[in-house]
């Protein structure tokens, strides 16, 4: 006979809900992509891997993101997003401590952006992305990203920062070596190529951009 009158079949038990409300699952996926990437140094990890970071199946990724190159040319997009608005804030007046020109906060922010974000700075100029129709999605906020720093140069230059373009900016060679200068000082550092602290690293960036 049944206890207080409830039926002797065994209860089900109810489903455990998801860890993932709606949505959850489409941002955790873009933080452990960068966070594969941040610690292989590259793009080269498969779907399965991510799910398995995820604790999801590969059906629920690919519910989400179309492809792996959907899913990296977003986070190039947030990438490139975030840069822009770190170029917005160092255009800003300077604070203390600052380089005293626009360009030399713009070069600074650069590579402290790829400092702190190592995982969007890779995918943002993978060599594999780059190749893809997918990535002319974000065409708009790649190249106004790149149009600050051209605007930023022509301006220390005393030129009229509205009269440039990215096409005029990719065949200047003042832009190319600047731009040259902030990405290859933030690969040397997140290749490990430069034997200094964290802190030396950043007293130097101080330093470079001060005497620019």
């Amino acid at each position: 006979m049944s206890t207080f009158g409830r039926s002797s079949r065994p209860v089900r038990a109810k489903p455990r809900a998801s860890r993932y409300h709606h949505g959850n699952l489409k941002e955790d996926l873009v933080n452990k992509v960068v966070r594969l990437v941040e610690r292989s140094g590259s793009i080269d990890f498969t779907v399965r891997e991510l799910a398995q970071a995820c604790g999801v199946s590969i059906a629920a990724v690919y519910r989400h993101y179309s492809s792996k190159n959907d899913l990296l040319v977003e986070v190039a997009r947030l990438g490139f997003s975030m840069l822009h608005r770190a170029f917005a804030q160092a255009g800003q007046p300077p604070q203390p401590g600052d380089p005293p020109d626009r360009l030399g906060r713009i070069g600074r922010a650069y590579v402290q952006f790829a400092v702190e974000y190592e995982g969007y700075f890779r995918v943002m100029f993978s060599r594999t992305l780059t190749g893809l129709h997918e990535f002319a999605r974000i065409a708009e906020i790649r190249d106004a990203t790149f149009l600050t720093l051209v605007a930023s140069l022509a301006e220390a230059q005393g030129k009229d920062p509205s009269l440039v373009s990215v096409k005029s900016g990719e065949s200047n060679p003042n832009v190319l070596r600047s731009w040259a200068v902030v990405h290859g000082l933030s690969y040397l550092w997140l290749d490990r190529n430069l034997h200094m602290s964290r802190e030396q690293f950043e007293s130097m960036l101080r330093d470079l951009f001060s005497h620019r």
